[in-house]
């Protein structure tokens, strides 16, 4: 599925890219093609008229100076012939043989415009009326029409344009590899944090359904056994009924948390927050469960600063407190230590939450806030199904704080929030 995902996006962008590049290509070549060309007909123009002149000075038996190399007059010259097509005069002044100028006439196949190709050189050609004197044997003079043909040489233009186009090919072949691998590398990237969230959220619905599949199969045993023994009365059959109630009633709390999980997770819903004295809120938690830790052989010490106050959601700040206080009760030995402190620090309000015991080793505090994770397996069946860390951290953030763990292994684990000081 990402494979696929992540080939759509590539040759999204390498179709886009050719689009534009086409697009660009063709318009520069278009253009230059066009300039070209206009600049060829302006040469054109000035062969006709050129040949013209030239015409008109060989009839008055004027003398000629040839100024410039002979390939320029082998590249742009002008001929005019008769009614029958023949040469009668040409500009190229002896540069070019008669045979020669007669086979480039005859290619034009009488058209008005046009190109052919003569020698391995590329010509275009333009043909237009002339007017020419003509002396008869009588002296008469008379007006004769004939036609001009002007020649120019575009080989080199020609050229010009197919080493552009090879070019543009190049070019566009370079950027197209380079924008491949581009694309790759941006695909992988754009396509990594969806794929996570992917497995995430794979491996949840996975972990979510094992967790319910285990207590309904206790529940189905305790009920096949019941039902199994009708005759027997509700007090004989107490034992059963007592798992059934223990396993319904953590069913029961797993199903709380993945729907408080899945509200917290819905952050378009924003949470109402209003100013909350944390301080007074603190005492009176750490009072309720004083008892419990006493009994457990905990000690509890707490350092909280008066007057103390941050922005949030009451039943929701006292939600994350408790689970962090559960958590730490959990991982807190007899004769340990539970350490609560509020403080004021910069622009922050820190609340911290420290218990002694084994500690998070590095490999597993990556991993804390993660869905129906334990860092110790061993502690599965303790009532824990590792999704009070992931609701406190989803409900903290919620509100606009943050969380965050440090763990010295068979030392110490501190959780710290994080708030914004008002």
């Amino acid at each position: 599925m990402f494979k696929k995902l992540k080939y759509r996006f590539i040759l999204t962008n390498i179709a886009m890219l050719s689009v534009v590049l086409l697009f660009s290509f063709t318009v520069v070549y278009l253009i230059t093609g066009y300039q070209i060309q206009k600049q060829n007909l302006l040469k054109l123009e000035n062969i006709h008229s050129t040949t013209l002149r030239y015409q008109e000075a060989n009839e008055r038996n004027d003398s000629f100076q040839i100024v410039g190399t002979n390939q320029e007059y082998a590249d742009a010259f002008g001929v005019i012939v008769d009614e029958h097509n023949q040469s009668v005069f040409d500009s190229s002044f002896g540069v070019l043989s008669k045979e020669w100028i007669d086979k480039a006439v005859e290619q034009t196949d009488g058209r008005k415009e046009g190109e052919i190709e003569l020698e391995g050189r590329r010509f275009l050609f333009s043909r237009i009326p002339a007017y020419v004197k003509v002396e008869s044997a009588s002296k008469d003079v008379s007006i004769e029409q004939f036609s001009q043909i002007a020649f120019l040489d575009i080989t080199a233009s020609r050229q010009s344009l197919l080493e552009l186009l090879a070019a543009f090919i190049v070019v566009g072949i370079l950027t197209l590899l380079a924008m491949l691998w581009i694309s790759t590398m941006f695909a992988k990237r754009a396509v990594a944090p969806i794929e996570q969230s992917y497995r995430k959220q794979k491996r949840f619905v996975q972990d979510a359904s094992h967790e319910l599949k285990t207590p309904l199969a206790s529940i189905c045993a305790n009920l096949e056994v019941l039902q199994a023994n009708r005759q027997e009365t509700i007090q004989s059959q107490g034992k059963w009924l007592d798992h059934i109630s223990h396993e319904t009633k953590r069913m029961s709390k797993l199903v709380t948390e993945l729907l408080e999980l899945a509200r917290a997770d819905q952050t378009e819903q924003a949470i109402k927050l209003e100013p909350i004295c944390l301080s007074n809120l603190l005492e009176r938690i750490l009072l309720s469960v004083e008892t419990t830790l006493y009994e457990k052989g905990i000690a509890l010490q707490q350092q909280i600063e008066e007057d103390i106050s941050v922005n949030g959601n009451l039943d929701k700040v006292e939600q994350v407190i408790q689970i962090l206080l559960d958590n730490a009760h959990k991982y807190t030995n007899t004769g340990g230590t539970i350490e609560v402190s509020l403080r004021r620090q910069r622009k922050y309000v820190i609340l911290e939450v420290s218990n002694t015991g084994e500690g998070i080793t590095p490999e597993h505090i990556d991993k804390i806030f993660d869905r129906f994770y334990r860092a110790d397996e061993s502690r599965k069946n303790n009532g824990s199904y590792g999704l009070g860390l992931p609701i406190a951290k989803a409900l903290t953030e919620q509100m606009g704080a943050s969380l965050s763990v440090f763990s010295m292994p068979y030392q110490k684990t501190t959780f710290r929030i994080s708030w914004k000081l008002i």
